[in-house]
């Protein structure tokens, strides 16, 4: 299972994905030139993901606030254990 927890204040709710059911895992490219690409990338934002997947119908987004390097590193090390299942 890949459990993610969005918190706020060490609060949040723990959710959980089945691996098996994972599609279309992908690291998003961020355009650094464009206005609204860099006041997302602000401190004070809170929806700055950097990766996503889909599960089921849904889109699930993820990795606020991180450079293109950290980015990069999870997406890596994300995919190498999603081979897995």
């Amino acid at each position: 299972m890949l459990f993610y927890q969005r918190e706020v204040n060490k609060k949040g709710k723990i959710k959980e994905y089945n691996p098996q059911l994972i599609n279309d895992f992908e690291l998003i490219k961020a355009n650094h030139g464009d206005f609204f690409v860099q006041m997302q990338e602000s401190f004070w934002m809170i929806d700055a993901e950097r990766l996503n997947f889909t599960y089921g119908s849904k889109t699930i987004k993820f990795g606020i606030q991180l450079n293109d390097k950290e980015a990069e590193t999870v997406f890596k090390e994300l995919k190498k254990e999603l081979k897995k299942y």
